[in-house]
């Protein structure tokens, strides 16, 4: 039987949760075979880890992978992560409609593992919710912006806890057919904002529009809490672990390590300088047609994107405004 094999197929996953599990079921013995577009391969898999991140996807194919775990007679988990999209959410409503009817008819043995709000290195900050757009503003900006009262609050899992909660899911035995992986307690958006200050030492503004409301609180994830399960990873050394590796601005501004210490950033001496053309006369790139001095009275320089400039007050036909380049050779050149 395929549930003998430790075969697992991971289908649809983005990248960063690809590199964050593959190596945790690997590590537990399992031999991981990648899905990422096209139909699933003909071979038997012991497990099949439905992980689509688009929602397109996600309606789409589920109904075929349930098919295919009836098929090999393996275990189905569909991961549901917690982000903000419409599109998304009726696609995984629609996807849990199918496995509960695939439960209730004994055809498959499938659960759902929902996820909290995501946050990592390679994790993009759209899907991370408030603290994603508050670690973009701490890298590029000077100021926290946070909307309304900033007590708005999410629940957020570090990537790699994530991932080790996923495969700890694997292996529970008696596993809920509805099970959440995150952490026990929300947080506020004011709350990561103050960390934020406080990590940088104090080189932020912090913002508030109270006009304008934010987005509204989901609550926890659907489900029954995994288990035995624990976040290793503490908040702060995850938002720590997202900022040294995520932006690399931060390496200007921080040093050894320790924020709030700016730095000079120094040119590397062996990167040259970007050299722009000095001007060059019709004469010299079309010495064998520019005869007609006359028909470039107007030209007296060329600017730092290359443009040839003409005289002030005076106007300059469009068609000799480049003509260095081949495809815009002037009539009297051809």
């Amino acid at each position: 039987m395929a549930n003998d094999k430790k075969e697992v197929l991971l289908s649809y996953a983005p990248d960063y949760l690809i590199q964050a599990l593959k190596p945790q079921l690997e590590k537990q013995g399992f031999s991981v075979t990648l899905l990422r577009e096209g139909l699933p391969p003909k071979k038997p898999f012991s497990v099949v880890i439905h992980a689509p991140r688009d929602a397109a996807i996600l309606a789409e194919w589920t109904r075929e992978l349930l098919n295919k775990a009836q098929a090999d007679k393996s275990r189905f988990y569909l991961i549901r992560f917690r982000i903000t999209d419409k599109l998304y959410e009726e696609a995984a409503g629609f996807a849990q409609s199918l496995i509960k009817n695939a439960m209730q008819n004994q055809e498959v043995a499938a659960f759902t593992l929902s996820l909290g709000r995501l946050f990592g290195p390679r994790v993009p900050a759209e899907e991370s919710g408030a603290l994603g757009y508050l670690l973009k503003e701490f890298a590029e900006k000077e100021f926290l912006t946070l909307y309304g009262d900033g007590k708005d609050q999410d629940y957020y899992l570090y990537l790699s806890d994530g991932a080790a909660g996923i495969a700890q899911a694997i292996n529970t035995p008696h596993l809920h057919h509805s099970t959440s992986l995150t952490s026990p307690l929300p947080v506020t958006s004011e709350a990561v904002a103050k960390m934020l200050f406080d990590l940088g030492g104090g080189r932020h503004e912090i913002r508030y529009h109270r006009g304008i409301a934010a987005d509204e609180e989901q609550g926890p994830p659907p489900g029954t809490p995994l288990p035995k399960f624990k976040a290793t990873t503490s908040f702060q050394d995850g938002v720590m672990a997202a900022l040294k590796e995520e932006t690399p601005p931060l390496s200007s501004i921080f040093k050894n390590e320790k924020l709030g210490r700016e730095t000079k950033r120094k040119r590397s001496s062996n990167i040259p300088k970007k050299v722009f053309p000095s001007p060059t006369s019709p004469k010299e790139i079309y010495p064998d047609r520019c005869n007609h001095s006359f028909a470039f009275p107007l030209l007296r320089r060329r600017s730092r994107v290359g443009r040839l400039q003409p005289t002030k007050g005076k106007k300059f036909p469009p068609q000799f405004r480049f003509p260095h380049r081949p495809n815009r050779i002037p009539p009297c050149f051809r």
